[in-house]
């Protein structure tokens, strides 16, 4: 089930430690999450299908495949190919968490290039990438560059092909507060 390595030792006290000092999780829940975890993957290593799963379920009639690749290359900070249980919860955190850090992540996702700055042709491949999570198989590339350069006109951003050129976090997380924007942002 996108799970994949050996077998999984049992959580030790250090990241239970962290996780309870990290997010607003109880012991108790992440006692059950961690259950939950290892059912679903033994080796204690979650890969991106899973992800892929869990969105096919949320968006039946979309294609999670392209949105999810980006938000797992978000999540895997250490760029091993799978999450651990720590990152699973502290990604649970923070899609659980305020509209402030869950902007957060999303500015990770949409942040292809790691370089704290979305620019167009990022923006761009992630709005088609959220057309095709919602089942918008007719909306083409083009649709989405020009949604893309409309929000970048409305931050009075130039429209070039520098890549340090685009919204940083802070830009990013006002536009996704806009309630017209965010429904374009926002799977």
């Amino acid at each position: 089930m996108g799970c994949k390595g050996s077998k999984s030792k049992l959580i030790c006290n250090k990241n239970i430690e962290f996780l309870l000092a990290n997010t607003k999780f109880s012991r108790e829940k992440i006692d059950e999450l961690y259950q939950g975890f290892i059912e679903e993957c033994p080796d204690g290593k979650l890969g991106k299908k899973f992800l892929e799963e869990k969105y096919c379920e949320l968006y039946p009639n979309g294609n999670p495949a392209r949105y999810c690749k980006n938000l797992f290359k978000a999540l895997d900070d250490n760029n091993k190919g799978y999450l651990t249980f720590t990152q699973f919860v502290m990604a649970l955190s923070d899609l659980e968490g305020d509209l402030i850090t869950q902007y957060k992540l999303l500015f990770r996702v949409y942040d292809l290039n790691r370089n704290r700055i979305v620019d167009l042709k990022e923006m761009s491949q992630m709005i088609k990438a959220i057309d095709e999570l919602r089942g918008k198989f007719d909306s083409k590339e083009e649709d989405a560059k020009v949604k893309a350069a409309n929000i970048f006109n409305l931050f009075k951003k130039p429209i070039n092909k520098d890549k340090n050129q685009g919204l940083d976090e802070e830009e990013f997380i006002r536009a996704c507060s806009d309630s017209s924007i965010g429904m374009i942002l926002k799977p």
